[in-house]
Formats: C-alpha cells, structure tokens, sequence
C-alpha cells in the first residue's frame, strides 16, 4: 500500500501558501536538503515509487493469515494502491457496534453471512468508530474501522476469528 503525503497536516500558512501537498513535499524537501545534504534527500526518496508489501513481511505472511482466518488459500492476489485521504468523516456518536461479511469459511459457500458484534466478551463499552475518508470531491475512497476492544483468537477448528 501506498500512503500519499496528504494525510500530512501542514501548517495553515503554508497550506495557503502552497495549496498542493507535492508543493509542500517540495519545499520540505528542500529544506532537509538545505540542512543534510542531496543523500539525505536520495534516502527519503528512493522508496517512494514502490509499492510497500501489507503486511510489511511479505506477501506469504499476507497469504499464511488469509488463510488462517478464511480456512482457504487466496482463490487470487490483487496487488493495488492505496490513497488514504486525509478527510475522515466520523460516522455516529456512539461508536460502531457490529459489521457483517460473507465468506465461506464454516460451509465452503462464500455467501454465507456472518455479523460480528464488537464488544461482546469484555462489555466494557470500548466500540471502535467508523469513519468514511473521503476525496476533496466528496467521494468516499473506504471506510475505515478504528480502535475498540477488538482481538484476534484461534478457535478449536483452527480458524482464527475476530472477537470481542
């Protein structure tokens, strides 16, 4: 996943200043060439193009907890990249208290439904918060899940579920 320099806050003047967030990478940029010199700037730079691995270890982690989780290996890899917008939009006061998905981990029809209620084991009122990050134009580019009292546990059949 590729994150973008957007999500950075940048001071009010110089988002005045310099409207775009590659103006204002610029000019950080040559700021930390002004003060460490052009390898400081290779080093930041040089990754910048290529895609970081999710997770960071590598793709066969990634294909080890798909599995762990779905009781099947990945039917596909879909390599992509990811914009996270800056604009986060809280979704309810009250935090989110379940999410559904299909997968056909239990009956091997990927259909089958599933509803996942946060905070059912500990009840102590730590639901995580729903956000909806949006592009300048208003379009939502994913919602995201933050926070809660959410843990990972391997259940007798091996699989391993999202609780609490």
């Amino acid at each position: 996943s590729k994150v973008y320099f957007k999500r950075m806050m940048a001071h009010p003047k110089m988002n005045n200043e310099f409207p775009k967030s590659s103006q204002r990478a610029a000019v950080a940029l040559q700021l930390v060439e002004d003060n460490y010199g052009k390898k400081a700037v290779s080093r930041i730079t040089s990754n910048w193009n290529s895609p970081m691995s999710n997770p960071s270890n590598g793709l066969s982690n990634a294909k080890r907890l798909y599995k762990d989780f779905n009781g099947t290996s990945p039917a596909r890899i879909e390599t992509t990249e990811v914009h996270i917008p800056n604009n986060w939009v809280r979704l309810g006061e009250g935090g989110t208290w379940s999410i559904g998905y299909m997968s056909g981990k239990e009956t091997g029809d990927s259909s089958q439904k599933y509803i996942h209620n946060f905070n059912e084991d500990s009840k102590d009122g730590n639901f995580p918060d729903l956000y909806a990050a949006m592009n300048d134009d208003g379009t939502v580019e994913m919602l995201i899940i933050k926070g809660g009292s959410m843990k990972v546990e391997s259940r007798p059949d091996g699989l391993k579920w999202l609780v609490d």
